[in-house]
């Protein structure tokens, strides 16, 4: 199995989940009261849409519209913007728009498969995972959240085999470390068999497993 059809299956899963309840909280931010959550749901017409609510599940506000999917939402630390994946353009790009749901935009044009965006402390940069052909790894890159410039790829899987995973970027507080998962091994379906936690630098540089 793919890591795109993975994907789409637990992303698939998820939506349906978070449909009936607002338990599995998939984006929210801090502040001295309980920030939004954002988070996905799907459709009757497969499509799905980013939405956000309180804590305790009032308030539900649709974020995205249209047929296609939208996914992968994350706060910035000041709740004011939201990122998040979505296949609008016709491949799957990292968007960005204001916490009401105003001033969509494509901060990515990769033409690969781009999801699980997470914003710098501050606000500057947007760290996402990608692969960019149907042979290559999963990497963790990082771009200028204002205008999309700056694109850097942080994680390098070379010797390793055909494929890996790097995965799921998350900030530290200070901004100075990327949390991921890596995995090396994987079954006839394309299943990790080792994921492990996985820190670095914010520039890429030393990187060790803090997880096995």
């Amino acid at each position: 199995m793919s890591r795109k059809r993975l994907f789409v299956l637990s992303v698939g899963l998820a939506a349906t989940l978070i449909a009936t309840s607002l338990a599995p909280v998939l984006a929210s931010y801090p502040g001295a009261a309980n920030g939004r959550i954002a988070y996905g749901v799907r459709a009757a017409d497969g499509s799905s849409n980013v939405f956000s609510a309180l804590p305790d599940g009032t308030g539900v506000r649709q974020l995205t519209t249209g047929t296609g999917n939208h996914l992968c939402a994350a706060y910035s630390a000041d709740g004011k913007q939201i990122a998040y994946c979505s296949d609008a353009s016709g491949s799957w790009e990292i968007w960005s728009m204001k916490q009401n749901g105003t001033k969509h935009r494509q901060v990515t044009h990769l033409n690969g498969f781009s999801t699980f965006p997470d914003f710098s402390p501050n606000g500057a940069k947007i760290a996402f995972t990608s692969f960019l052909d149907a042979e290559g790894s999963d990497e963790i890159y990082v771009v200028n959240a204002s205008n999309g410039l700056g694109l850097t790829q942080l994680t390098d899987c070379p010797g390793v085999g055909t494929f890996c995973i790097n995965d799921f970027p998350a900030w530290s507080p200070n901004g100075r470390q990327i949390a991921f998962i890596h995995a090396e091994r994987f079954d006839a379906d394309g299943n990790a068999l080792d994921e492990q936690v996985w820190v670095m630098d914010a520039n890429g540089g030393n990187e060790h497993v803090i997880y096995r």
